[in-house]
């Protein structure tokens, strides 16, 4: 069964949409407004999906979890660990941020149909800053868990790939995982995938959770901040 995490790790938005069709819209049903409460239900949903599948990998095959896989760099020296995490957060910051504001600029009502469908997935006691920071840094350590510890790790050990192909398809999923905030957004993790996928090649699964959780953060202040220089202008 551990050989399929990486199958089911590249599967994950599918494991969402089974999780929200039997078990979510079900009991969505039994409630007055269980309509309106399972639309803003997926960004939760995803939450839960991850959590399964990091605890389906711990259960069936921890060594692909372990700090430094899929790393293959022996022994894993701290100076590689802060250099990598510290690198890929400018990185992938200077992507969002680029590829942000190249966004704006290009396609207005498809960034802002972006943000609004994020917001309606949010929920709803996502009513602060720190709340919101709390919930996308955890579930950003989960997704580098699923999309570079199992599904590399997987992959790397089980599968007859190179490690080029198994890097890209990594990618790929990542970005795919994203299909719910348009095209841009997907075309946007694709590039910051890549480089948590370098990340975790070099220093392991957690230095690129480490990298993910304060991309999340920083974006998330960079975001709640901005209304409020609007409104001060």
């Amino acid at each position: 069964m551990a050989k399929w995490l990486g199958v089911i790790a590249v599967m994950t938005p599918l494991v969402q949409t089974a999780l929200m069709g039997f078990i979510g819209y079900p009991l969505s049903r039994r409630r007055p407004d269980g309509t309106e409460r399972f639309r803003r239900s997926g960004f939760t949903w995803w939450f839960i999906t991850l959590g399964v599948v990091v605890v389906s990998g711990i259960v069936l095959a921890p060594d692909l979890l372990a700090p430094d896989s899929p790393s293959r760099h022996d022994p894993l020296g701290g100076m590689r660990v802060l250099l990598s995490v510290l690198v890929g957060v400018v990185v992938v910051l200077a992507i969002e941020t680029l590829g942000a504001e190249a966004l704006k600029r290009s396609t207005s009502g498809s960034v802002a149909r972006g943000r609004q469908r994020y917001e309606s997935a949010l929920p709803g006691w996502v009513s602060t800053g720190r709340a919101e920071a709390s919930l996308l840094a955890t579930t950003g350590v989960l997704e580098e868990a699923v999309y570079r510890g199992l599904l590399i790790g997987s992959l790397m050990t089980s599968q007859d790939l190179p490690v080029a192909a198994v890097a890209g398809i990594s990618a790929v999923a990542f970005a795919a995982a994203h299909w719910y905030y348009g095209w841009a957004q997907m075309a946007l993790k694709l590039l910051s995938g890549s480089v948590l996928v370098s990340v975790a090649l070099s220093a392991g699964w957690m230095a690129a959770a480490a990298v993910h959780l304060l991309l999340n953060l920083l974006l998330t202040v960079r975001s709640r901040r901005a209304p409020l220089r609007q409104a001060g202008s």
